[in-house]
């Protein structure tokens, strides 16, 4: 394979639902496949949703949505990261997503999952806004990971998976 087809993937998740959201993920992944793509990237906190809701004036309804969010945050690893390899797997693409992580607070993740599994993830360094949404580093203080060409693959070779 000489390149590699990118899929930018245009589609809203189920707002404040991760269940639904990782179910239409992995969906969209099956299609951008299916029309070529060998890498599906999905925007910033695409699962569950990006908070919009946290640029809102103060007031009952911003705290209720926020509350909604948190609830719908995923942790790394979880169910719902193990399910996104599924789809990589069986169409052998790489998948790029952003994911708003539970772990000591909110922070926006960049998960990278693949055929061979999850081979990288990295937290986004930004101010926290509002409390929804913040900066971190992974657990072992690195932000910039090495990775594999997707289209190495075919070649035998696995990730190493140090991000």
């Amino acid at each position: 394979m000489s390149g590699f087809v990118m899929a930018a993937i245009q589609a809203a998740p189920v707002p404040f639902d991760r269940e639904a959201s990782t179910e239409k993920a992995c969906q969209l992944i099956g299609e951008a496949a299916e029309k070529g793509a060998t890498i599906a990237a999905f925007g910033e906190c695409w699962l569950p949703g990006y908070p919009l809701f946290a640029f809102l004036p103060p007031t009952p309804l911003r705290f209720q949505a926020g509350g909604a969010y948190i609830e719908s945050a995923l942790q790394m690893p979880g169910q719902e990261t193990t399910r996104l390899c599924k789809p990589a797997k069986k169409a052998n693409v790489d998948v790029a997503i952003g994911i708003a992580e539970l772990d000591v607070g909110l922070t926006r993740f960049q998960l990278f999952v693949g055929p061979l599994d999850i081979f990288s993830a990295a937290r986004k360094i930004v101010g926290n806004k509002n409390g929804y949404k913040g900066d971190g580093y992974d657990k072992n203080g690195n932000n910039v990971c090495d990775r594999a060409l997707p289209w190495s693959y075919q070649f035998g070779q696995h990730p190493d998976g140090q991000c």
